[in-house]
């Protein structure tokens, strides 16, 4: 006997102990495990027994007038048939071990809670421990050769019973407030008139069986825990009995056990990393419903049995909670559900479908006609979206000679990248190629294909779209289609190009470096100030630092982002080091002179000041893109619908950019040359020259052009101390 029994016998005294109830049988047959019970209660003589010295037990009056209110639970019925739920246990399975003791407990502490008895502390612990710890990891109740639980259940007439039984607690639970007082346990709640069978066949008829019962009985049960086969045997290795010839699982009966528990009964957890089910988003109220259902071994057959049950709630188990819950709300009515798909076939309003629906008393509110639009969204199959795709694909590319698009396959015969660039992409980026803002979104298609965009800024230096490209990944063949084609639609611009601005992606830099070689890839500003500080504040790296000292190694880097000469980066760099050592952030120190030091070329100010980025350092054009693109664009998109999007937008853009106005641009502070400069171009534009031509014009008197007699397209320009060569084809200088 275990330490609990012992406790609670010390409590309770030595009588029988009451173990749940099998399902009823039929009345007329006579039951074995009654006389069994009959010759137990024999054996062992009740508590108010006179004692060896002939004095009665002072109990035994109270013990008779309990006994007239609260029959025992084996006594017989108002219709003169023996009550099936009691349980005999032989004595060859008494002395299976403490297993045994522990349900044994769980029976006495549920009769001494319905006769109103009040359980010690140490009572209470033994409970609590043993629903919270012993129902996870439980040995097998019963081996080959001893069991206490009832025969194969899956007949007929068991499910028979079961219904009946359901069926009057449903009655029952109805009745709110006017139910029987018996039904309800002081402290445990709601007591279910019905349990589960004690034995299925296998995982499927029980799950049959548990959607059946689980809407009869207006009960939602979900699984709180689930064991493996594979966990179930590494267990039963460790143990001693399995160390010399242990009864290992099937493979095929995974899994080995599963641990249920009420909707409303799932624990407060501090982290999701633990192994178990995430947690639903319910309104706790903490009930103590729970029971397991374990593959067990019996007479050399594995079945299915429910153990270890605690059948109480405490919330109401009524129609009008079970009402409530999403697996009970839905359009019942077949003609209003055909209804309901007419109007979602014209695109009628939501709010117009929800009022339908409660004028005809259906049981569903605004998230399930959300779900109900959403559904019918995602109801066209893949073979039609492919069609519909490929025929906006076709329509983009009949629409104008030089629009160009293409579709690249991956192995498997499947679309990985389509890519799609219009005459109006090709014909700005030939103008305006200097610098390319490169990045990915999400969320534009219900396929979860990202989507890979290629900016340049225009002469007004806001951002055009150069190509859209839809691909399955982001991985290095995915960057390959994808750049493949934007060089074979921007050709022209390709000689212009010399910067290219990218976030902190890896894989995007190394492709983009082998198709630009000549070209330099620039990390945006933000990200190179945002990934270290989300770095610095990971667990692997963060001791005991104060937010002043945090504080002051952000500002480092963020000095060292805009360091204006390297003798300033340096002395920066060495402060960093010193105070990563003095409040213990070493491995910080360590990971940033392996990730950052190392490319400073891709990050610091100084060493990007003479690229021809137009003071462009983010990729913060290309993020209000994506913001503004997401208005029209969401993840319930088919590709066809988002491919038909992404080129109205291209329409859009074009039709602002072609607007003609009359006038043009003046600012008085500049000269007769910078006012002409401005007379065929923008303020962006003249903001970019306007700081060289004073520079030119500060040395003008310094400063002598000649033009070479071998080439008559190239100037010399004699400064203070320099010769260089100036082309007038594109005004580059050597």
């Amino acid at each position: 006997m275990g330490s609990g029994a012992r406790r609670m016998r010390a409590r309770f005294g030595p009588g029988t102990w009451n173990p749940p109830r099998h399902t009823e049988t039929d009345d007329n047959e006579e039951s074995l495990e009654a006389e069994m019970a009959d010759n137990a209660a024999e054996e062992n003589p009740p508590r108010h027994a006179a004692t060896e010295d002939g004095a009665g037990n002072p109990d035994a009056d109270m013990a008779d007038d309990t006994g007239e209110k609260n029959p025992p639970r084996h006594a017989a019925t108002d219709h003169g048939a023996e009550n099936l739920d009691v349980e005999v246990v032989p004595d060859a399975v008494k002395e299976q071990g403490a297993s045994y003791d522990v349900i044994a407990d769980e029976g006495e502490a549920d009769a001494a809670r319905e006769d109103g008895v009040e359980m010690s502390d140490d009572a209470e612990e033994m409970r609590a421990e043993f629903s919270l710890e012993e129902a996870a990891s439980v040995e097998p109740e019963d081996e080959e050769g001893g069991s206490s639980w009832e025969e194969d259940v899956g007949d007929d007439s068991a499910a028979a019973s079961t219904q009946d039984y359901v069926q009057d607690s449903v009655r029952d639970s109805d009745q709110e407030q006017d139910c029987d007082p018996g039904s309800r346990v002081k402290g445990s709640g709601v007591k279910l008139l019905s349990w589960p069978p004690r034995r299925h066949k296998d995982w499927k008829s029980w799950l049959e069986y548990l959607d059946e019962y689980s809407e009869m009985t207006k009960q939602v049960i979900p699984i709180f825990q689930t064991m493996g086969v594979a966990e179930r045997n590494r267990r039963l290795q460790q143990t001693k009995k399995g160390l010399v010839n242990a009864a290992q699982v099937p493979e095929d009966l995974d899994p080995y056990q599963r641990t249920y528990i009420c909707t409303h009964g799932w624990p407060g957890r501090k982290s999701r990393g633990s192994g178990k089910r995430p947690r639903h988003h319910i309104r706790e109220t903490d009930c103590p419903f729970r029971f397991v259902v374990q593959c067990q071994q019996r007479k050399g057959k594995w079945q299915l049995g429910v153990k270890l049950g605690h059948f109480y709630h405490n919330p109401p188990i009524t129609g009008a909670t079970y009402a409530t819950y999403p697996c009970a709300r839905g359009v019942s009515n077949a003609l209003v559900g055909a209804r309901v798909e007419g109007m979602l076939a014209v695109g009628a309003k939501r709010s117009k479908i929800y009022d339908y629906l409660l004028e005809h008393d259906q049981n569903v509110i605004k998230a399930d006609v959300d779900n109900m639009v959403q559904d019918f969204a995602s109801s066209v199959s893949s073979m039609d979206d492919n069609d519909a795709t490929a025929a906006e694909v076709g329509v983009l590319a009949a629409a104008d000679p030089e629009n160009c698009v293409s579709i690249a396959e991956t192995e498997t015969g499947e679309t990985g990248v389509i890519s799609l660039s219009t005459a109006f992409m090709r014909n700005t980026f030939s103008r305006f190629g200097e610098v390319l803002l490169v990045d990915c979104t999400h969320k534009t298609n219900r396929h979860n294909y990202q989507l890979l965009t290629f900016m340049v800024m225009n002469e007004f230096g806001e951002g055009v779209v150069e190509q859209h490209s839809l691909i399955e990944a982001n991985g290095d063949w995915h960057m390959d289609c994808a750049i493949e084609h934007f060089k074979r639609a921007h050709p022209d611009g390709l000689k212009l190009l010399r910067a290219i601005i990218v976030d902190k992606a890896m894989n995007k830099v190394r492709v983009l470096q082998s198709h630009f070689p000549e070209a330099r890839v620039l990390i945006c500003h933000f990200h190179v100030i945002k990934y270290p500080m989300e770095k610095r504040a990971k667990p692997e790296f963060v001791g005991k630092v104060s937010s002043d000292d945090a504080s002051q190694v952000d500002a480092a880097v963020h000095k060292m982002v805009y360091a204006s000469s390297q003798e300033e980066y340096n002395t920066t760099r060495e402060s960093l080091r010193g105070l990563c050592s003095r409040i213990g952030l070493e491995d910080f120190c360590k990971y940033f002179t392996k990730n950052w030091d190392s490319c400073q070329d891709m990050w610091v100010m100084h060493l990007r000041a003479k690229l021809p980025h137009f003071k462009n350092h983010t990729n913060n054009r290309l993020a209000s893109f994506f913001g503004k693109l997401k208005d029209v664009i969401n993840s319930s998109m088919s590709m066809a619908q988002c491919v038909e999007a992404l080129v109205a937008g291209d329409k859009r853009a074009e039709n602002e950019y072609k607007l003609f106005r009359i006038g043009r641009f003046v600012n008085t502070n500049y000269d007769e040359e910078m006012s002409n400069v401005l007379r065929f171009t923008t303020h962006f534009v003249a903001e970019q020259i306007e700081p060289q031509y004073a520079a030119a014009m500060s040395k003008a008197e310094a400063s002598a052009y000649e033009s070479t007699p071998d080439d008559p397209d190239v100037m010399l320009v004699h400064g203070g101390s320099s010769i260089h060569r100036l082309s007038t084809k594109d005004w580059r200088y050597d």
